[in-house]
């Protein structure tokens, strides 16, 4: 009688709202996830939106509620990166609620981050995982950013009471190149609204082992590599003489592609079949030609890129498959992605969570050798100096320490050519256990922080650090 009565007040419009809303997450809730044998405490929420209607471009998403107060708790968006690697990866196999266990059933992951966040993840760009597009699609950052932001928009029209929520943006890896260009088009949004009705309320952005500047990145690899003993003294002379990477102690050089080439090739040869995304993690040795992860995806791009080498890149396929740990309360499966892999082309998983039927692969080598080379390599800087740093945004730039794919010590070089005022200097932090979690330095508008003993997809080898750093990080304060 009371909700009757409450209808009867409202205006012919907001009940038709009401009723559409009602509609369309109840068509998009997930009633019985195949595999999930222990209740959740918590409602999920997946489908399709449609962001481009003339090319019949619509991208998938998967919507997971706080297990701690959905009402007041924020809303994280998470991006994978590659180019062309689906969020979905990062939800199953690093900060999600679930994981794939190797007889298909789903465990609980200890350390998610909906715990304390309504988390949000999008498979971008089209092509990418159960994401669609009837008709061929640029793939470039501008393309990417714009999709996303109609996702964006489109997205809170949906869910409403989601649109006040205090609102962050994670990723990781080429989400380095996603998250500054999509953050930029939001704060651009918010000031010609005059950050009035129908804005987002963007906090801030966390971004792990993120691209940022390709070139840095590359000669920051080549040293991280040589400085961990993984390759010899004449390798990496020749790669700091010959390639187009940028060296800070370096000031003359003979560019030379061929010779860069070779000295790639010893590169590899020196390292051995090593997982590079964790230097000290074994990896998985069962065949496999597909690319899986983020940094792998990211290493194919570069070995495809015109004008700018990177070590290891061109040879990155023939390696084995890079090993991920798991919640560290659950068993270690060096062949993760592959359980992750099988259970999503389930029909009975795709019809649970309303995904057209489709081959779904953690990335995409089609939209990795496709993406735009000219935006892989350029710098995103001018997006922090122009458009980021300066509004009020909160930035967590942090690296685990492990990765040789896109190491600390270049997110390091391009972070000092920001010329930031220091406020707190290097320190270490500890995590929950009492254990040193990494060590973080502090400046005006960002915190670079890395994770102590952990790969490029820092949730996914170190759960409870990054857990930890993520909880800090929301509740940050001076």
């Amino acid at each position: 009688m009371h909700i009757m009565v409450v209808f009867y007040k409202m205006s012919a419009f907001a009940f038709i709202f009401v009723t559409l809303f009602v509609k369309t997450t109840t068509a998009a809730l997930i009633n019985d996830l195949p595999g999930l044998q222990t209740p959740v405490n918590f409602k999920q929420y997946s489908g399709y939106i449609t962001v481009d209607p003339k090319n019949g471009t619509r991208l998938f998403y998967w919507y997971v509620e706080s297990q701690n107060d959905t009402v007041n708790d924020p809303l994280v968006l998470w991006l994978n990166g590659g180019p062309g690697c689906s969020s979905l990866g990062g939800f199953l196999g690093e900060l999600g609620p679930f994981y794939v266990k190797p007889d298909g059933n789903l465990g609980l992951n200890n350390y998610s981050w909906n715990r304390i966040a309504n988390v949000l993840f999008l498979e971008s760009p089209a092509g990418v995982g159960f994401s669609k597009t009837d008709k061929p699609i640029p793939y470039n950052d501008e393309k990417t950013a714009s999709d996303s932001f109609v996702f964006l928009q489109k997205f809170f029209e949906m869910y409403p009471h989601l649109q006040d929520r205090k609102f962050w943006i994670t990723g990781e890896s080429y989400a380095g190149h996603y998250i500054p260009t999509l953050a930029t088009k939001i704060v651009e949004h918010n000031k010609k609204l005059h950050f009035g009705t129908n804005t987002i309320n963007l906090q801030g952005l966390m971004i792990g082992n993120p691209l940022t500047v390709a070139s840095i990145n590359a000669g920051g690899t080549a040293d991280y590599l040589f400085d961990h003993d993984l390759i010899s003294n004449e390798t990496h002379e020749g790669i700091r003489r010959y390639c187009n990477y940028t060296f800070p102690d370096v000031k003359s050089k003979e560019i030379n592609i061929e010779k860069c080439n070779q000295y790639e090739d010893s590169s590899t040869k020196d390292m051995g079949n090593i997982n590079p995304y964790d230097i000290y993690a074994d990896v998985c040795l069962a065949d496999s030609n597909k690319l899986k992860t983020d940094g792998e995806a990211l290493l194919h791009h570069i070995a495809n890129s015109k004008g700018l080498q990177s070590v290891y890149a061109n040879n990155i396929l023939r390696n084995s498959k890079p090993a991920r740990a798991r919640n560290l309360k659950s068993p270690y499966y060096p062949c993760q992605d592959n359980f992750d892999q099988t259970y999503l082309n389930r029909p009975d998983v795709q019809k649970a969570i309303h995904a057209e039927t489709t081959k779904w692969a953690d990335c995409s080598d089609e939209i990795n050798v496709k993406y735009s080379k000219e935006d892989f390599a350029a710098s995103m800087l001018p997006y922090y100096t122009n458009h980021l740093l300066g509004n009020g945004l909160k930035v967590l730039i942090y690296s685990g320490d492990v990765d040789s794919v896109v190491p600390a010590t270049s997110t390091r070089r391009w972070l000092a050519k920001l010329n930031l005022t220091k406020r707190h200097s290097w320190r270490p932090w500890t995590d929950s256990r009492g254990q040193v979690g990494g060590h973080w330095v502090v400046y005006d508008e960002l915190v670079y922080s890395t994770v102590r003993n952990a790969g490029h997809e820092v949730p996914a080898f170190q759960p409870q650090r990054a857990y930890d750093m993520f909880s800090n990080f929301l509740r940050f304060q001076d």
